[in-house]
């Protein structure tokens, strides 16, 4: 009996101290994707619209951290085409890489992986080479099938210069031609040369950045998670089913009834602590 007791007092002390962990359950972070989508909705932000900044690419993403993060990216400072001093202190670089001398299946694959294993939703991607010039655009999402990317002063067949789009990438298009692939519509199907027009004359640098408050403000992409969960995400998942199970448990009167048989008054669990 006094087993059973220890192991309820346990029970309702751990239930207790997590009413923190119950409150984050239930507000969860919205995604960097569901926020763009938001943002898209405006002038000077929607898609085939006029871009809020036209005729340079780099403004224009400072203008969309500003709706995303509440601070511009303007004035970090480039370097060596592709690289940022990051000057606010509010933006890192998250890694560089040089891609292959030529865009071919071999290229292709070391990009797409250098974006899966770093890139989250709304970081800023600078690439080029000294004497090719730079572009800059802002990561929309990328798994293993695409990279989707906002981005202004790039052209398209389908869209007026002056605005700004969302555009695809297939990492299967991209390793089969450098030139962009549209539909017989007219529509995009792949913008490959975001990548091909850069790498005609050799191997390119290119850069991942990000605001140092992401995981503050937004929910952090699982697809940019290691396989295994961190021990704080396994206590975390823990602490919510074992609240779940509680109140379930709470809920079920004759369950409820049963486990406070036999124990003294002042120690039976009730609804009070949930």
């Amino acid at each position: 009996m006094k087993k059973i007791i220890s192991s309820l007092l346990a029970l309702l002390m751990l239930c207790s101290v997590l009413v923190f962990t119950v409150s984050a359950c239930a507000e969860e972070k919205i995604t960097v994707e569901e926020a763009l989508e938001e943002i898209q909705t405006k002038k000077g932000f929607q898609h085939g619209g006029t871009a809020i900044v036209t005729g340079n690419c780099y403004l224009f993403v400072a203008k969309v951290c500003e709706q995303l993060y509440g601070v511009t990216y303007n004035g970090e400072g480039l370097y060596e085409s592709y690289k940022s001093y990051h000057r606010s202190g509010n933006f890192y670089t998250v890694d560089e890489m040089i891609t292959g001398t030529s865009l071919n299946e071999e290229t292709v694959e070391e990009i797409r992986n250098f974006f899966l294993e770093n890139a989250y939703p709304g970081d800023i991607v600078h690439y080029g080479k000294d004497g090719s010039g730079t572009h800059t655009f802002m990561v929309q999402s990328v798994d293993e099938e695409k990279l989707v990317v906002f981005q202004a002063n790039w052209p398209r067949k389908d869209l007026p210069y002056s605005s700004c789009h969302v555009d695809t990438i297939y990492w299967s298009s991209l390793a089969e031609t450098g030139k962009s692939v549209y539909n017989e519509d007219g529509s995009l199907y792949s913008m490959n040369e975001i990548f091909g027009n850069r790498m005609r004359n050799g191997a390119i640098g290119i850069s991942i950045n990000r605001f140092t408050g992401y995981e503050e403000m937004y929910a952090v992409p699982s697809d940019g998670e290691t396989e295994e969960e961190t021990e704080s995400e396994q206590a975390f998942a823990f602490a919510c089913a074992l609240k779940s199970a509680y109140d379930e448990m709470l809920s079920d009167a004759e369950a409820h009834s049963s486990m406070n048989s036999n124990i003294p008054s002042d120690l039976q669990l009730t609804q009070a602590v949930a």
